[in-house]
């Protein structure tokens, strides 16, 4: 076993650890194919032509090392045995030993760049200058190899062998390279050969980039860092920024006129001069690609993004495009069809819609494997919602897919946009930021009250709405203004787990919005409910739904701060059986998470100050950095704590059944839903 040269991904099985054979050890010296053990050791030899001074307990262990090679393997076959333990306490000695083998190996690896150099000139000139990919990939890297040897600089090396291998990758996307054979240690053999770089490579001594597709011209393919595969190979659906190598241009088709391509990119004319003006082309925003591992192989297709932090959005894993036969392999419209049709079925399992039920989620981003693609059904209306870039490139064919599986036409459909993420993507819509209540950074825009998010636009009540049924209880909702797609689907089975529980009972429902709570606590028996809100349009539809379901002369209606009103409420002595805190996304991202920390604890202790004793508390939480962290309920018990009450859990819920989570994508749970007893 020997150290590849550094720029040259290691093999999966790890290298460059010094091996232990009878006691004693052996240090790899790392020799290159058709380099003899006596011209490496050689090298080597030279290369500590002048040692650092070392203790004497790291001198034995050095000693092992400046024996006999005998049988050619690399390995010194004399030299006293090593005293471990001697080694093992002298931290000084075994650093001094690592910066004498680091040191070893980098003066082994400069000479090998300037004789790999060499060798390529002399090919380079036997061929006659030859533009192939082969030769060619073979001197841009030798090239900037003898570069980096003059200046000893082993960045550079790195840089020249990424060059190299980009070259080689892109000659194989143009051609068609074929799945790599052999077990996968020949395989490791050929890729850790001259003229790689993290994974690619090229020259004429092997092929060490090898696809495992066949493409044809017009397909980028993203290259995966060394060691980040795995993680998309579990599944997770975003391929951000700093897990990819490299981006390998599509190459453009071969024009007429005798021009070839050559290895760098770009047209070649007959006689070696490149013409400039045909370059490759980057892959845009929605583009499909290819995602690979450093070693070419594939391991998902996806969609591009240039400007984004989600750099690939995952459509399919290698395991699904080959087990359907390839049938939406790189085929963004028709992965959309299969996604909707898959989303729908799922819908119906789950028993959506039905006779008291006709609002819910159909497509939830990545829970359903449509990143950044949101689509709720409001009765006869359909909203969908696109907080993605390739989202917006493919708007036909995403409206087309949900139009027909629901068998609806495209004058129900509306199309909303998340201003503060497409801001993210590269597409920046101010009004929409302005809508969602935020600013150009896209947090909470300043004064916004704690009520329902922010203040939406006078016109929402007068917007054009619909009447949707959730579990018997009618709402008007707004496909085309409000929060959201217009609806919160997200609380339906919440909403009816509490209504179950006030009857007879006082209800204060805070942050109402538009009454989802309140109101189906009215129509369950609760003798008066009171609910608080900081929008005057929402309250506006909120009384007309209570006029909708009969129960306005139950539930009272207030514009408020919910922190000032609570506040009121506990100065007055006021208490009630029920109350629900159902507030805003508190932390938009998890730099605000300890701010929202303390005021989700604030509000919490407000609200146990005014349930009697056995009575509950429904606390909520939509922000998905106070979800994911899992620390909502400590919150909740801190709180009881600073409001000297009991809590005791009743139930630990999420977002209804609609809404599917991505099992590799934590990321997409956001909603935290917590009843308790209080005493």
């Amino acid at each position: 076993m020997c150290v590849p040269r550094l720029g040259v991904a290691a093999p999966r099985w790890g290298v460059g650890v010094p091996m232990l054979a009878h006691g004693r050890a052996r240090v790899c010296t790392g020799f290159k194919p058709g380099v003899s053990a006596k011209t490496s050791k050689a090298k080597l030899n030279a290369s500590k032509a002048q040692p650092k001074p070392k203790p004497d307990s790291v001198k034995k262990a050095v000693a092992a090392d400046t024996g006999r090679d005998e049988d050619g393997d690399g390995v010194d076959d004399d030299g006293p045995p090593l005293d471990f333990d001697a080694m093992l306490s002298d931290a000084a000695g075994l650093e001094s030993l690592r910066s004498s083998l680091l040191g070893g190996l980098r003066s082994q690896h400069t000479l090998a760049l300037a004789e790999d150099a060499g060798e390529e000139q002399q090919q380079q000139q036997q061929g006659g200058g030859s533009s192939s990919s082969g030769s060619g990939d073979g001197g841009a890297g030798g090239g900037a190899a003898a570069e980096a040897a003059a200046g000893g600089g082993a960045p550079a090396a790195a840089a020249s062998s990424s060059k190299a291998g980009k070259g080689s990758a892109a000659a194989n996307a143009r051609g068609g390279g074929d799945r790599a054979g052999g077990s996968s240690s020949e395989r490791g053999s050929e890729r850790g050969s001259r003229g790689g770089g993290g994974g690619g490579g090229g020259g004429g001594g092997g092929q060490a980039f090898v696809f495992p597709e066949r493409l044809g011209a017009g397909v980028a393919v993203v290259v995966l860092k060394p060691g980040k595969d795995w993680f998309f190979r579990e599944g997770n659906p975003m391929v951000y920024g700093g897990a990819v190598d490299r981006v390998l241009a599509p190459a453009p088709d071969t024009q007429p006129g005798g021009e070839k391509e050559s290895a760098e990119g770009g047209k070649q004319p007959e006689g070696g001069k490149k013409k400039k003006s045909a370059q490759l082309a980057q892959p845009k925003c929605g583009d499909a690609v290819l995602v690979c591992d450093s070693f070419g192989d594939a391991i998902a297709w996806g969609v591009f993004n240039p400007v984004s932090m989600f750099q690939v959005r995952v459509m399919q894993l290698r395991k699904e495009y080959e087990a359907d036969g390839r049938a939406c392999f790189m085929d963004v419209p028709a992965l959309v069809r299969m996604r909707v049709r898959q989303a729908k079925a799922l819908r119906k399992r789950v028993g959506l819609p039905r006779p008291d039920t006709d609002v819910y989620r159909l497509i939830n981003s990545e829970g359903d494997r449509l990143s950044g693609v949101v689509a709720d059904v409001l009765g006869p209306a359909v909203v969908v919602q696109s907080s993605a870039g390739w989202a917006e490139r493919y708007r036909d064919a995403i409206e087309s897919a949900v139009c027909d599986e629901l068998s609806v036409s495209r004058e129900v459909l509306t199309w909303r946009t998340s201003a503060a993420m497409l801001k993210e993507e590269g597409i920046v819509a101010k009004e929409e930021l302005q809508e969602e209540g935020l600013n150009e950074e896209g947090e909470e825009a300043a004064g916004s009250d704690s009520g329902s998010g922010g203040a939406e636009k006078e016109e929402e009540a007068e917007a054009a709405r619909v009447v949707v049924t959730e579990s018997g209880v009618r709402y008007y909702a707004c496909p085309s203004a409000g929060q959201k797609t217009g609806y919160y689907a997200d609380q339906r089975d919440s909403r009816a787990f509490v209504a179950a529980m006030c009857g007879g009972a006082t209800v204060l429902d805070l942050c109402t919005y538009t009454g989802g709570f309140a109101i189906a606590a009215a129509l369950a028996g609760a003798v008066h409910v009171t609910a608080v809100d900081s929008s005057a349009p929402a309250l506006a539809l909120a009384a007309e739904n209570a006029e909708l379901n009969g129960v306005a002369d139950r539930v009272e209606f207030q514009r408020h701060d919910i922190s000032y009103f609570m506040k009121q409420m506990v100065a007055e002595g006021r208490s009630f059986d029920v109350v629900i805190l159902d507030p805003p996304k508190l932390a938009p991202n998890r730099k605000a998470l300890e701010r929202a920390t303390y005021k989700y604890a604030a509000l919490n202790a407000q609200a146990m100050r005014l349930v009697v004793p056995g009575g509950l508390l429904v606390t909520c939480s939509c922000s998905g950095a106070m979800t994911q962290s899992g620390k909502f309920p400590e919150v909740v018990h801190q709180a009881a704590k600073t409001a000297g009450r009991h809590a005791s859990l009743l139930r630990h819920a999420g977002a209804a059944a609609d809404h599917p989570l991505h099992p590799a994508y934590p990321e997409g749970n956001y909603l935290t839903n917590l009843t308790y007893v209080i005493e």
